[in-house]
């Protein structure tokens, strides 16, 4: 009886982890590109040192770098609830991808312009890395753009945090 007690919470505790692991697995899964406005041939996505063309409904993954070239527009969707612009002549890293939570980094490969938008009310964790932290916000609209060391981040209502690199207070 004790051998069979233990064999069976073991098969529970396996079930429950296979089952919090293919939800995450199908969150990562649903990030995706959701559109491509402008010339598709100048958009790419390097995933592990190679560039690969761009297409709608084309699967997202943790550190691909999404690459816009003049007159183009990627639609990224990294979650239901969450769609980003990663604006022409920019350089998108996905650096975070989980189950509501999400981070684009503009500080690495040359920078751009990122334009979130975030499904009002439901907890969304979504950032973009600036220079100085990650510019976050809840249920809103905001520009985020990146040259170098220099950042702004611009939006239409709302409010925008940037949580500082390494720790420290807000700022707003």
């Amino acid at each position: 009886m004790r051998f069979l007690s233990s064999k069976l919470l073991s098969t529970i505790a396996l079930g429950l982890i296979s089952v919090a692991f293919s939800a995450t697995i199908a969150s990562a899964q649903s990030a995706k590109i959701v559109k491509v406005v402008g010339n598709a041939a100048g958009a790419t996505l390097t995933r592990g040192g190679a560039d690969l063309a761009i297409t709608e409904g084309m699967a997202i993954e943790t550190n691909d770098v999404i690459n816009t070239g003049p007159g183009v527009d990627v639609y990224v969707q990294p979650y239901p609830g969450v769609v980003a612009t990663v604006k022409q002549n920019s350089h998108a890293t996905v650096a975070r991808l989980a189950v509501d939570d999400a981070e684009l980094d503009l500080t690495k490969n040359g920078g751009g312009q990122v334009v979130a938008q975030i499904e009002p009310g439901k907890g969304h964790k979504f950032g973009v890395r600036t220079p100085k932290g990650v510019a976050a916000a809840k249920g809103t609209i905001y520009v985020v753009n990146v040259q170098g060391t220099n950042y702004q981040v611009t939006t239409a209502g709302g409010t925008v945090t940037i949580l500082p690199v390494g720790g420290g207070a807000p700022i707003s």
